[in-house]
């Protein structure tokens, strides 16, 4: 590979350049709770009540809000390992996370005009907004490497993910306040105030991932001088990062595993909200305090595991958060009150905050460190972690269709996590043998 000398070491590390990239974590996480997890699901649902006609079928409000969702992660699922290739032989990654991250936050301020006159405009609004987010987070990811050494990966990672949990949490009180007292700048109307917590959403990532801009620098390219066109460069990136995929068996196998236990992950994630309210009959106001205790809680299961990974290593951390994990499942089973809810939600929290920033810094360790394309391994590990949603949120809907019970379902997610820890156990074997 016809490659540029990567910074030097000295150049990594610098202050300025880590908190900002922490502080794009603050600016975009805020999509993730308020979005797509708290205020917009809510609002959909009382907004969106009969079924929608598309391509001259009736569908149904929930499919609709779903396959907004799968199609948005479909096209990062395609494009991400080709866009990472683009990203690294052209050197475009600052450029691509901007263009990402203000598709997604344009897309948010957008979501104000959806009402029950605009409603195709919000379901498309809402897709463009995921897409945005999840495109951007597999070029941020991707920036880890180009900033900091491996022994800076656990806590740093740590860091950014406690900065989206923060903020995040702010912005939702903040949006809380509003929905909640709508007398106070919107005369009573609750619906409009919903709708100004989109804006105040993009408003948040667009203005503080702006600043992180300026504070990054743009990684040189890899390929230059090369009359081939854009794609042929990306698609050769991305054809020399999948063989060193296949030659590198850690990274395969770290790969394999990600996607298993990943499914169960994300799965639970995105599930918990209704599982609350299908199966413990909770409402709004019960969900949204243990939505904003989770985000708190995962700040400290995030330095937690950064700090078993520094002692033990990150792939006995993650088991030991994948056992933990089975045990959530096997609870949410038994779980019949809102206080054994609220338990869940604690041991939810802490693992998701450490299995997402264990996950990151496991994955920039064992990539190579001298080749520079990070974008490109990035794009597979956003790729695998959409195939996971994807994959993960299908089986769990088929099961719901075929047992009619979140209830039974959510033991089958169990084997997700079984099969994580086999093929952990596989990666380190692999990691053994290379670093060890």
């Amino acid at each position: 590979m016809d490659t540029f000398a990567l910074m030097d070491k000295v150049s990594l590390n610098q202050p300025k350049e880590l908190r900002a990239w922490v502080l794009y974590d603050w600016a975009n996480s805020v999509y993730s709770l308020v979005i797509a997890t708290a205020i917009f699901p809510i609002y959909y649902e009382s907004i969106v009540k009969k079924p929608l006609h598309f391509f001259g079928m009736a569908w149904q409000p929930t499919a609709v809000y779903t396959f907004a969702i799968v199609i948005a992660y479909f096209l990062v699922l395609v494009l991400s390992p080709l866009l990472g290739g683009i990203a690294d032989a052209k050197g475009y990654k600052k450029p691509f996370l901007m263009t990402a991250c203000y598709i997604g936050s344009l897309s948010c301020i957008g979501l104000f005009l959806f009402d029950t006159d605009f409603i195709s405009l919000g379901i498309f609004l809402f897709s463009t907004a995921s897409f945005g987010f999840a495109m951007s987070d597999s070029f941020y990811n991707a920036f880890l490497p180009e900033i900091a050494t491996p022994d800076k990966f656990d806590m740093l990672s740590a860091r950014g993910y406690s900065m989206g949990y923060i903020g995040g949490v702010i912005l939702l009180v903040i949006s809380l306040i509003f929905i909640q007292k709508p007398d106070i700048a919107f005369g009573g109307n609750t619906a409009l105030a919903t709708r100004f917590s989109f804006v105040l959403t993009g408003v948040w990532w667009l203005v503080f991932g702006t600043w992180v801009f300026t504070q990054l620098r743009n990684p040189k390219p890899l390929i230059e001088n090369s009359k081939s066109s854009i794609f042929a460069k990306g698609w050769k990136e991305v054809l020399l990062c999948m063989q060193e995929i296949r030659t590198k068996k850690v990274i395969l196998w770290y790969l394999i595993a990600f996607l298993c236990f990943n499914m169960g992950v994300q799965t639970i994630m995105y599930m918990s909200t209704m599982f609350g309210t299908n199966e413990i009959k909770l409402g709004a106001g019960d969900l949204i305090p243990m939505l904003l205790a989770i985000q708190l809680i995962g700040i400290l299961g995030a330095y937690l595991f950064a700090k078993l990974s520094k002692k033990y290593g990150n792939i006995p951390a993650l088991m030991s958060a994948l056992v933990v994990w089975a045990g959530v499942c096997i609870y949410a089973y038994f779980t019949t009150t809102k206080t054994e809810f609220y338990v869940l939600g604690v041991f939810v929290g802490l693992c998701m905050g450490g299995t997402q920033s264990t996950s990151r810094a496991f994955y920039a360790k064992i990539i190579p460190q001298d080749i520079g394309a990070n974008a490109s391994f990035f794009g597979f590990y956003s790729l695998v972690d959409k195939l996971a949603i994807v994959l993960g949120m299908g089986v769990f809907g088929l099961l719901i269709q075929i047992t009619h019970s979140m209830r039974t379902s959510v033991i089958f997610l169990i084997s997700f996590f079984i099969l994580g820890i086999f093929t952990l156990f596989v990666a380190q074997k692999y990691y053994r043998r290379t670093y060890e």
